[in-house]
């Protein structure tokens, strides 16, 4: 499958081979120590889908192998996720700043004539 990682990666990496419920409940552990959430709207016959904010989706198996999903939606795209975490600034804001300072030179201007009259 494509984007699972087997036993030969691991070692590969220097992961021990383990099997059994408890690799795989490490695995999650591990997982959701990172910031991923296990999605129980989308529960599929062959693990659970791990979702992340900024991160792709993952599938945890039951033997504890990791697969990455093909043909994941970009994260911005869903739900106005942007890796800075803002929208970006609103034209009301903009437009009462705006307004402020110029509240703010006309005042200044004010006081500025009235103290020469003086």
């Amino acid at each position: 499958m494509a984007g699972s990682i087997t036993a030969a990666q691991e070692a590969r990496v220097g992961v021990p081979a383990r099997s059994g419920e408890a690799h795989t409940f490490g695995v999650l552990k591990e997982l959701t120590r990172n910031g991923y959430v296990p999605d129980t709207s989308d529960i599929e016959a062959t693990g659970i889908r791990l979702r992340h904010q900024s991160a792709p989706d993952l599938v945890l198996h039951a033997d504890g192998r990791i697969e990455v999903p093909v043909g994941q939606p970009k994260k911005s795209a869903l739900g106005g996720l942007v890796p800075g975490g803002g929208r970006g600034m609103s034209w009301r804001r903009t437009l009462v700043i705006v307004f402020l300072i110029g509240v703010v030179w006309f005042f200044s201007a004010f006081l500025t004539a009235s103290f020469f009259e003086m």
